[in-house]
């Protein structure tokens, strides 16, 4: 009898020890998944961080940036020391970012579209979750979506997402860059009569080399915030 209630209860301990043995496996394939998709989405946005020119960010504001002596008849920016941006021609004095990071896995039956709606996934981006989703991988897939819709906005959106023996796993992150601009100017009055002044100097447009610096800095922001 003893021995049979003894026998009983180490094979009792030995299931509980399984049990947990279990469930602290699967924590650990949480956790692995969750890294993986990190993982890949932010060696996706590093590379796409790449590329910002090297002057489009200021990294000294001039004390009389917006005089006639910083810029010239033409509206191209020129250097006078201490009173023009540095490095000349730079456009994006300084950035305010922000970011977010959302991770789920779906059963076949859960509705993605509701968990996407959730993240407030841009609408544009859906059929790349949906093609990501079609076939089992081994890997992520990971993709991204980008919203510039002024010049000093821009909005990087990167997923991932991966269909594995019938469970989704998805991810999602976005970066978002405000930037504060370097407003060009044409100098209407003739050299040496401004003193480096504000007179006379005209606001101008940026020109369309100007745009893509202005974009590809704050989209590298974007992204790394991403």
């Amino acid at each position: 009898g003893k021995f049979r209630f003894r026998h009983a209860m180490m094979a009792c301990a030995l299931s509980l020890v399984c049990f947990l043995l279990g469930i602290a496996s699967v924590v650990v394939a949480d956790d692995d998944w969750i890294q993986l998709a990190r993982l890949s989405m932010s060696n996706y946005a590093l590379v796409k961080a790449e590329g910002s020119p090297p002057d489009a960010f200021c990294s000294k504001r001039g004390t009389k940036a917006e005089g006639c002596h910083c810029w010239n008849d033409k509206g191209k920016p020129t250097t006078d020391g201490d009173d023009c941006d540095s490095p000349t021609g730079c456009l994006i004095y300084d950035t305010k970012d922000n970011g977010n990071l959302h991770f789920a896995n779906l059963s076949a039956e859960e509705d993605i579209h509701k968990t996407l709606a959730n993240w407030s996934v841009p609408s544009g981006m859906v059929k790349d979750f949906q093609l990501a989703l079609l076939t089992d991988n081994a890997t992520f897939s990971t993709f991204s979506f980008t919203l510039n819709p002024g010049t000093s906005h821009y909005e990087a959106h990167v997923g991932t997402a991966r269909l594995h023996e019938g469970t989704r796993f998805l991810a999602y992150v976005y970066g978002i860059s405000d930037g504060d601009l370097v407003q060009p100017y044409t100098r209407t009055v003739r050299a040496g009569d401004c003193h480096g002044t504000k007179r006379g100097q005209k606001k101008r447009g940026y020109r369309t080399d100007e745009l893509n610096k202005i974009r590809a800095g704050l989209a590298s922001t974007a992204f790394k915030t991403a």
